[in-house]
């Protein structure tokens, strides 16, 4: 007896398919879930933490998850050496994948440029 939910959060679809011998509906837990996350760390949610955060919004005050997330991302940073870098808006941006739809005539010595933001 399996039972499926689906809906819409971080910009995109989600299904989800779970066994429940109750029947019960869990699509409010599920969306009130991804509400929170969307709250906090969505990139796609203008007023989520993690947006007003890259807009330098001084009124923003951080949460239990954004803070978390921050932390392992300072740890992921570690020990890739740098790799992983959560600092790549910019980039991102510039080539036409981010919050900016706008493209630029990206070669590597904008990307160097770019890096100091």
């Amino acid at each position: 007896p399996y039972d499926t939910v689906a809906g819409f959060a971080q910009g995109t679809t989600y299904h989800i398919t779970y066994n429940s011998k109750n029947h019960e509906d869990l699509k409010p837990l599920i969306d009130s879930l991804l509400d929170s996350f969307n709250l906090s760390l969505s990139i796609y949610n203008d007023r989520s933490i993690i947006s007003r955060f890259n807009r330098n919004d001084p009124t923003v005050t951080a949460n239990d998850m954004f803070t978390e997330v921050f932390r392992e991302s300072e740890e992921v940073n570690r020990i890739t050496g740098g790799a992983f870098d959560i600092t790549v808006a910019p980039i991102v941006n510039a080539l036409g994948f981010g919050s900016s739809k706008d493209t630029m005539n990206v070669d590597s010595a904008m990307i160097d440029s770019l890096l100091q933001y």
